[in-house]
C-alpha cells in the first residue's frame, strides 16, 4: 500500500493506523452484536445448572484489557452461587452489561468502580450491575433498549448491545430495570422467575 508522505511525517502514519484500528473495532463489535442477536432470535432454551461463580469471574477477566478498563475497580457480592437456566444467555447478559459498564465509565473520577451481585430477592433471582460511570439522562432512559438507539455519549457502541440484553431477559422470562443519574452512575437489575434461583449463601 503506497501511502504518499507517510515515509516523511511517521507521526501522521501513526495517525492514520489509529483511525483504522478504531473503525475495525466498531466494526467487529457490530458483527459481533448481530451474531449474538441472531443466535438469540433462533436458538431454543438449553436450561442446565449455571455456576455463576465461575461465568463471572471469566466475564471479569475477558473484559480486563479493554481500553478503557485500566483503573476500574471491578467488585463481586455472589450471594446466589448456582443457577438453572440457559447458560450462553446469561453469560451474553452479563458480558453486555459489564462491557457497558467499563466503557460508560466516567475518565474525570478518581475512584472509578463496578459492582457485579447475584442474589434471592422475595423468591426470585436478581442479577445487578451497578457503576459509578457517566450515568444516563432522565429522557433517554425510555429508550435505551431500542435497536440502534444511540445518545451522544454512547459512540462507543452499536446501538444494539442493550436492545439484545433486554431480549435476552424477555426469553428467559425475566425482566430488565434501569436506575440511573447522570454524572453519578447506573444500575442495571435482572430479575428472573423465582424456579431459576436453586441456590444461595
Amino acid at each position: 500500500m503506497n501511502l504518499p508522505g507517510f515515509k516523511k511525517d511517521p507521526a501522521q502514519l501513526t495517525t492514520y493506523l489509529e483511525i483504522m484500528e478504531h473503525s475495525l473495532r466498531k466494526q467487529d463489535l457490530f458483527i459481533r452484536d448481530i451474531i449474538d442477536f441472531s443466535r438469540n432470535k433462533r436458538t431454543f432454551l438449553n436450561t442446565q445448572e449455571v455456576d455463576l461463580t465461575k461465568l463471572i469471574d471469566d466475564s471479569v477477566e475477558q473484559h480486563r484489557f479493554m481500553d478503557s478498563a485500566k483503573g476500574i475497580d471491578i467488585w463481586k457480592d455472589i450471594r446466589a452461587k448456582k443457577l438453572t437456566a440457559d447458560e450462553l444467555r446469561i453469560k451474553l447478559v452479563v458480558n453486555n452489561l459489564l462491557s457497558n459498564a467499563i466503557k460508560y465509565s466516567d475518565p474525570e473520577k478518581e475512584n472509578r468502580m463496578i459492582t457485579i451481585r447475584t442474589k434471592q430477592n422475595n423468591g426470585s433471582f436478581l442479577l445487578q450491575v451497578e457503576d459509578n460511570g457517566l450515568g444516563i439522562k432522565k429522557e433517554d432512559q425510555q429508550h435505551i433498549f431500542e435497536m440502534f438507539f444511540m445518545t451522544k455519549t454512547s459512540n462507543k457502541g452499536t446501538g444494539l448491545g442493550l436492545h439484545i440484553t433486554q431480549e435476552t431477559v424477555q426469553k428467559l422470562n425475566g425482566k430488565i430495570s434501569v436506575d440511573s443519574q447522570p454524572g453519578i452512575g447506573t444500575t442495571f437489575s435482572i430479575v428472573l422467575p423465582n424456579q431459576h434461583a436453586i441456590s444461595s449463601i
